[in-house]
């Protein structure tokens, strides 16, 4: 997974990436359950 290879990468940096993907995820997920309404 993307995730975990950002956090084994650089440990300074894998929060960033981590909260970068995560807001990207949660907003994909949201639209994804706006659209089958």
């Amino acid at each position: 997974m993307v995730l975990e290879n950002a956090g084994g990468g650089s440990s300074h940096g894998a929060p960033v990436v981590r909260r970068i993907f995560d807001h990207i995820l949660l907003r994909d997920r949201y639209d994804y359950i706006e659209s089958e309404k």
